[in-house]
């Protein structure tokens, strides 16, 4: 499946169509860690995303809400960028990555969320 937003179009299956740039944890939430990053395309520029790290499952369920939402024209809604499993588990638990558009705000920018804690 080719996703497209903005013009620019992504395959997730073809896997990370640039070079990711990871600059700095976001925070962390219910499905896992958050960083803020860049991809960088080459000649086609950078985009601003964020990837979360957690649980698979717990990741492709947010995939769909999101999607469910962009399909209804819901703004500010991040754009799915990819949903990636880690060759290895942890546990029983495999783990995930989610490579998101970074739509530059969080979801608890009140609480003054930081690194090493949840926004519940």
């Amino acid at each position: 499946m080719t996703l497209s937003r903005d013009g620019m179009k992504y395959d997730p299956a073809k896997g990370v169509p640039g070079l990711l740039v990871l600059l700095d944890i976001a925070g962390k939430g219910s499905s896992g860690t958050v960083w803020r990053g860049y991809l960088d395309l080459g000649v086609d520029g950078s985009v601003a995303v964020v990837v979360k790290m957690g649980e698979w499952e717990v990741l492709r369920h947010e995939v769909l809400i999101y999607q469910h939402l962009n399909q209804r024209g819901i703004t500010g809604v991040p754009f799915c960028l990819g949903l990636y499993q880690a060759a290895q588990s942890i546990g029983l638990c495999t783990i995930g990555l989610l490579m998101l558009s970074d739509e530059g705000r969080t979801l608890c920018p009140s609480k003054g969320i930081r690194a090493n804690e949840r926004c519940v």
